[in-house]
């Protein structure tokens, strides 16, 4: 899907079309990486329990359903992102958590969603750069991104990332509400990265990459201080 993408932050790299990497070469070291997260989770599952394993399983499950036949989700609108982006960033939080301390808070959880709500609305507007290249692709790539821009036009594409990001938001009203008065962080960290997703130019490159260097920052920030002021204000 990537070989025409003319995206910086995604497969617009290029590293196959330079001869950096290989397909076979790049397989191999995918090969390699999980199989050091077998031996990873062989040794916390020695050290906790063998309850830690639903974490990498969710993970594992959730990129192979994500990117490999016969389900191949990121080639749908919509259930790609709900059924595996958000279960497997989700847990990637809440499964550190549990194999630090081996048990479960709503906090943490709910810390876990607006983590993974971020992060679904920054893949989100990393496909504006790819929309032209996912719709060329064999099989076509119709993420939601693809599918606004296909049949609302370019510029309506960032209204994708826009509404996670608004979920982001409300998720940590909520959480203020209900859980923990840390989640207030989350209000300017998703403030900011809507109106960076609402001044994005979806035609331009430059300022896709730019926006998308930003709402990073914006991501990590959050989840860096909401992480430093848990362990620190419980």
């Amino acid at each position: 899907t990537d070989q025409l993408s003319p995206g910086l932050l995604s497969g617009g790299s290029k590293v196959v079309i330079r001869g950096l990497y290989s397909i076979d070469k790049l397989s191999w070291i995918g090969r390699t990486t999980l199989f050091l997260v077998f031996i990873i989770a062989g040794y916390f599952v020695w050290r906790v329990g063998p309850s830690v394993l639903i974490f990498p399983l969710i993970g594992i499950g959730s990129a192979v359903a994500y990117s490999c036949p016969p389900l191949r989700l990121s080639y749908h609108p919509i259930i790609g992102e709900w059924l595996c982006a958000f279960p497997a960033v989700s847990a990637c939080g809440v499964g550190t958590f549990y194999v630090l301390t081996t048990t479960l808070q709503p906090t943490i959880i709910v810390a876990g969603g607006i983590n993974a709500l971020l992060a679904m609305g920054l893949l989100m507007h990393n496909h504006i750069s790819d929309v032209g290249s996912d719709l060329q692709a064999n099989p076509q790539k119709l993420t939601t991104v693809a599918l606004v821009g296909n049949t609302l036009g370019m510029k309506k594409t960032p209204l994708v990332a826009t509404a996670y990001f608004l979920l982001a938001l409300l998720l940590g009203i909520v959480g203020v509400c209900f859980f923990h008065s840390i989640f207030w962080i989350t209000v300017p960290a998703a403030l900011g990265c809507i109106i960076a997703t609402l001044t994005t130019a979806p035609e331009n490159i430059k300022s896709i990459t730019n926006r998308e260097y930003f709402i990073y920052w914006l991501i990590i920030g959050d989840a860096v201080i909401k992480t430093l002021l848990l362990f620190y204000w419980r």
